[in-house]
């Protein structure tokens, strides 16, 4: 990393106490720089858990001064989960995507709330991926809670959500959320090149 700038999400743990955890944005690489230390041309950054922290993420597009002409933006994952504005990071992420000016790999959050909200048939009996138990309820209350207003805008993020690839590769860097384990990527290029998967994938996840 050539730079590092840093802000803080507030996050709870399972005894319900409150604590701040950092949210950090590194400067990957400036591959047109004109006298070094003067001018740099264009950079690529990447950031970690959003965490539904949309000041702090605004914020730190701020301090690293990101321009969506000439800069890019990597993000890994956990846009949602728990955070005061989990529904307006997932918008400003996603318009992000949209507009090419950044690229988001899916994280365990992202796919949390996928296999959640999918249903199994098995011999006609009807069930969720993931099973709605008190623990698992309460990991996605609050994003469900900040979308209970806007049930279709919700259904529009499930459906962006799957569209994530696991793993991003380019010339010089890896992008990935928590491991790139290199025997499990290898694998999952040989079925999936992009990084992109499917429902029957997701489905034998079970």
């Amino acid at each position: 990393p050539i730079g590092t700038m840093q802000g803080y999400y507030q996050m709870r743990n399972e005894f319900g106490a409150e604590f701040e955890a950092p949210i950090n944005v590194f400067r990957l690489a400036c591959p047109n720089i004109l006298h070094w230390q003067k001018q740099v041309t264009m950079a690529d950054y990447a950031i970690g858990d959003l965490q539904g922290c949309f000041d702090e993420f605004s914020l730190l597009l701020k301090q690293v001064d990101f321009n969506p002409s000439k800069d890019h933006l990597y993000l890994v994952g956990d846009i949602v989960a728990r955070g005061p504005r989990i529904r307006e990071a997932l918008h400003i992420v996603r318009d992000m995507c949209q507009s090419q000016q950044a690229e988001c790999v899916m994280g365990n959050h992202e796919f949390y709330a996928i296999t959640y909200f999918t249903l199994l048939n098995k011999g006609g009996r009807f069930r969720y991926l993931r099973p709605h138990t008190p623990h698992h309820d309460r990991l996605i209350a609050e994003t469900l809670e900040q979308f209970e207003k806007h049930p279709k805008d919700w259904e529009l993020m499930l459906e962006w959500f799957k569209s994530l690839p696991l793993f991003i590769e380019k010339q010089g860097f890896r992008v990935v959320h928590a491991c790139w384990d290199s025997a499990l990527i290898a694998d999952l290029k040989e079925r999936f090149p992009s990084g992109h998967v499917d429902d029957e994938f997701i489905a034998e996840t079970e």
